[in-house]
């Protein structure tokens, strides 16, 4: 029974013992280092993500304000002056905005740049609202509102009805006659622009002109038949004051009494 117990008894095992791990503190894995042209545009491509989420959703990005900038000159902005007209600016500040990819949801925060002298400060005192920005069509409004008064556009039209040719030679002693009708039409088109639009026509310049040179002798006949256009009737003027120049200008010669013999 001993003998019998002991060749059927297991035998022993062979297998090693495996030492125990020491546990270890868990460390980051490395990255590989960027190549340095990648980890540039890396840099780069953070800063223009700031960039763009430090810029409040009614800007202009500053690459496109920056063009925006270059492309205008002091005489394409509004000023706000006597004759400056805020629609005659506001047409080029579309036109020089669409030239540089502005489109018109960020028209308010390009609008300062259309603006300079007492216009540019109205800017800054009552619009320039940081916290709670004005839409674009509020600003235009504002604006019109301060600088376009209906005391304005009276004003306006008194002087578009008392400006004759007439005044004009008295104020220009030095001038001939001539330059006297060129400072006229200047001045005649320069104040309709700030009229209402019944006086914006072509008709009704033309008809102010022919109303400004009543009482100037050389003007009558023009006066008399004038031309249907503004073009027209100015190239009559024209006409009609240079022949009358050319006139006074040449020799008079008396006849003698005849010669006896």
């Amino acid at each position: 029974m001993l003998a019998t117990s002991q060749a059927t008894a297991s035998p022993p095992s062979t297998s090693k013992v495996q030492p125990a791990i020491p546990h270890t503190p868990h460390q980051a894995v490395k990255q590989p280092a960027l190549p340095p042209t990648t980890a540039h545009t890396h840099v780069v491509q953070q800063q223009v993500v700031q960039q763009q989420q430090t810029i409040p959703d009614y800007m202009p990005t500053p690459r496109q304000l920056t063009d925006l900038h270059k492309l205008y000159t002091d005489e394409m902005k509004y000023s706000g002056g006597i004759y400056d007209v805020l629609e005659v600016k506001l047409l080029i500040f579309r036109d020089s905005c669409h030239k540089v990819g502005i489109p018109q949801a960020y028209f308010a925060g390009a609008f300062s740049t259309m603006l300079k002298d007492q216009a540019l400060t109205f800017y800054y005192n009552h619009l320039c609202q940081v916290n709670v920005p004005l839409d674009f069509h509020t600003m235009v409004q504002r604006v019109k509102q301060h600088f376009e008064t209906e005391e304005a556009r009276q004003t306006h039209l008194a002087e578009w009805r008392n400006t004759t040719l007439l005044r004009i030679i008295h104020e220009n002693p030095d001038k001939p006659k001539i330059e006297c009708l060129e400072l006229l039409l200047v001045k005649l088109t320069r104040i309709q622009r700030t009229l209402t639009t019944i006086h914006q026509s072509d008709e009704a310049l033309r008809d102010q002109v022919l109303s400004a040179c009543r009482g100037v002798r050389e003007c009558e006949l023009c006066l008399f038949s004038p031309a249907p256009t503004y073009e027209g009737v100015c190239s009559q003027l024209r006409s009609a004051i240079g022949i009358a120049a050319q006139r006074q200008q040449q020799p008079q010669f008396t006849a003698g009494p005849p010669e006896q013999y």
